[in-house]
């Protein structure tokens, strides 16, 4: 059985006798909003670190280390909304198994640069692989557990907090 959630609008406001309209909306398209919006702010959080790493000075290698980071922060950012579905669906084992992944990765690919290469580059590297890597293993469960990833429904974002009923009658 397929669980939905169903907002019943109340009359818009230009109207008292206007019909009541009822969308329905699984947590699979609910979730694919919610997660659509997540990929586009992230990206935006990326971007502007991205942008700040032009300023800090060109010698040192921290700009450099700092759009690894950005990018780190992306994957860990994705992978923090799986975890949160995963507890939804009751599946918090699925959730704290990728947390406990992404500290290993993390540590274990940090470590290994910086015996090499002693530099925060190579943390910030180490950082991005170890999160996009626990991020495909996160998707790959995700999609085998709970339902396939689609991405790209940002048309009803504003569903997300509230009153769809005004969304539709241009009111904001």
């Amino acid at each position: 059985m397929v669980a939905t959630s169903v907002y019943t609008t109340r009359p818009c406001e230009e109207s008292l006798f206007a019909s009541r309209r009822t969308v329905v909306r699984t947590p699979r398209e609910i979730f694919g909003t919610f997660f659509s919006l997540k990929v586009l702010v992230s990206l935006v959080l990326a971007g502007c670190a991205s942008v700040l790493s032009v300023l800090l000075p060109a010698g040192s290698g921290a700009g450099s280390a700092l759009v690894l980071f950005a990018g780190g922060m992306f994957f860990q950012s994705l992978n923090t909304a799986l975890n949160v579905t995963f507890q939804a669906w009751g599946k918090l084992y699925l959730g704290s198994l990728n947390n406990l992944l992404m500290a290993v990765l993390s540590l274990g690919i940090g470590i290994t640069f910086m015996l090499f290469s002693g530099r925060v580059m190579a943390l910030g590297l180490a950082y991005i692989m170890a999160m996009s890597a626990s991020f495909l293993v996160n998707y790959k469960v995700f999609e085998r557990h709970i339902h396939r990833l689609r991405v790209g429904e940002l048309a009803r974002w504003r569903e997300l907090g509230g009153n769809p009923c005004r969304l539709e009658s241009g009111h904001s």
